[in-house]
């Protein structure tokens, strides 16, 4: 599909330069899972340059392919050297409000995908993951921010490619960060069980490197606090119009 893309671009003149959404989970192979290395530090510059076959699984063929297309990419602009640079972005896990909700809208609307599962460890169990989740979280308002501003090759040089993570190094730990949250920004909800805290979401720890990104786009992500209190504050008040 990629390659594709930027065949087509190679006869548009008019095109400057390319972004394109990859992911963090292109830096490692989905093997890391099973026996994750949980201190060295992950940056832009790696990738999981031999993704093994066959597949397992749906989410080991999607981690294989993300891998693909970025090889496929630097291969492309490296062998063509088109009129045209690229810029990737490798966001990790990507979750927050979802503004197109309505503020009457219904829960259900919000219990989906990555919030569903991040939302888990404040709720009842219901929403758990089946599998974990590794602890590098982003404001999906930062995701649509660098995308903009990687457009700008007078900011963001080309043929670059960008971790999309917050809370780097360290990241989070979600049933721990998660109830810590929901307890300092909604006390009262946790006490009378709109806010249980008896989910889960296990996690991996997965050290990323986001300090390259922050000072090349010239800001900071938005951290996991922020993005949990805006997260369960939408939870709540759509919980709230399912009681009305």
């Amino acid at each position: 599909m990629v390659t594709t893309v930027l065949e087509a671009a190679v006869n548009v003149p008019s095109v400057r330069r390319i972004v394109i959404t990859s992911s963090c989970v292109t830096l490692i192979p989905f093997e890391w899972n099973m026996a994750p290395n949980s201190e060295r530090l992950y940056s832009a510059s790696d990738i999981n340059s031999d993704p093994q076959k066959p597949y397992g699984s749906a989410m080991e063929a999607y981690w294989a392919s993300k891998a693909y297309s970025r090889i496929a990419t630097r291969e492309f602009i490296e062998k063509k050297k088109p009129h045209f640079d690229f810029v990737h972005l490798l966001p990790s896990v990507v979750f927050g409000p979802d503004e197109r909700i309505s503020s009457n809208g219904s829960v259900d609307d919000l219990l989906k995908d990555n919030r569903a599962a991040v939302l888990a460890p404040a709720l009842d169990g219901s929403t758990n993951s089946s599998f974990p989740f590794v602890g590098v979280p982003v404001h999906v308002a930062d995701v649509a921010r660098a995308h903009v501003d990687a457009v700008d090759s007078a900011r963001i040089p080309g043929n670059t490619e960008y971790i999309l993570s917050s809370d780097t190094p360290e990241g989070v730990v979600w049933d721990r960060d998660v109830a810590a949250v929901a307890k300092k920004y909604f006390p009262e909800e946790v006490e009378s069980k709109l806010l249980p805290l008896e989910g889960t979401l296990p996690c991996i720890k997965w050290r990323l490197d986001g300090d390259a990104t922050e000072k090349a786009f010239g800001w900071k992500f938005i951290s996991f606090e922020k993005t949990m209190k805006e997260l369960l504050k939408q939870y709540l008040k759509l919980k709230q119009n399912a009681s009305q």
